[in-house]
């Protein structure tokens, strides 16, 4: 389901619409990189999972592949998430710091086309 007009754990309306993926990424924390699990995104940030022990505020980089691109954006950490105790790892909502109008542009058609699709099954229901 597209989360356009969902809240973040803030309660703060999001911007742009979220798309649910599962992809994988690398973080790169005070210059140590790690894997990361890829659960949302969108023109300006995503949701993922880090084996980095990070703070709200503080900054990481974070590379990924999409169809339209490969990206390594600069992030804020904007919210931590709770997770079940015997996971290991920190959920966290990050915001796109710096991307330029062609990073925004792979991300945005990543985004619409997932959108798309989801309407036409539904449709076909």
């Amino acid at each position: 389901m597209p989360l356009g007009t969902a809240k973040n754990p803030l309660g703060v309306t999001r911007q742009f619409p979220r798309r649910h993926i599962q992809g994988r990424a690398i973080t790169q924390f005070k210059g140590i990189p790690t894997f990361a699990q890829v659960l949302q995104i969108g023109e300006g940030g995503m949701l993922l999972t880090t084996a980095h022990i990070v703070k709200v505020g503080q900054t990481m980089n974070v590379q990924f592949v999409l169809p339209y691109g490969k990206l390594n954006l600069r992030c804020e950490i904007l919210y931590l998430v709770p997770m079940a105790a015997r996971t290991r790892g920190t959920c966290v909502g990050v915001r796109f710091n710096g991307a330029t109008a062609g990073e925004r542009a792979i991300i945005r058609a990543f985004v619409t086309k997932g959108m798309t699709a989801e309407i036409q099954r539904r449709r076909i229901k």
